[in-house]
């Protein structure tokens, strides 16, 4: 087959219209993602805080005590996630040093979030 034979087949004029994910934007989106896993979680346990805190020596409702709960699990929830969907975006745009770290960052990150739910299981006892 000739290179002008090539240039102008049909699937490579089909494939030149599909979209396609570019690196800039994979790389933008995974820096997001990394961004969110750092800040999201501080910002819900900082909330939870601030939910479930005295006022003026007025203790917290239940329901206050139930939001606060809520918030500290998503906190939990996002810090156990985000990893996770950062190594799923490295391992499909193939930056195989990145899903390692990212690989990483999970299986401890997991850990963490084990041993603080058990920990605070076992002082809600």
């Amino acid at each position: 087959m000739t290179r002008t034979a090539i240039l102008t087949s049909p699937s490579l004029a089909l494939a030149s219209r599909r979209p396609v994910l570019g690196s800039t934007a994979a790389s933008l989106f995974m820096s997001v993602l990394a961004i969110g896993w750092i800040l999201l979680p501080a910002y819900l346990l900082f909330g939870a805080m601030i939910t479930a805190a005295p006022f003026l020596g007025e203790q917290p409702t239940a329901a206050e005590q139930a939001q606060a709960a809520q918030l500290v699990m998503a906190a939990f929830a996002l810090a156990a996630a985000l990893p996770w969907a950062c190594w799923w975006l490295a391992v499909a745009r193939g930056w195989l040093g990145l899903a390692r770290f990212w690989a990483a960052v999970a299986v401890l990150g997991a850990a963490a979030v084990a041993i603080i739910g058990l920990l605070a299981a076992g002082a809600g006892a």
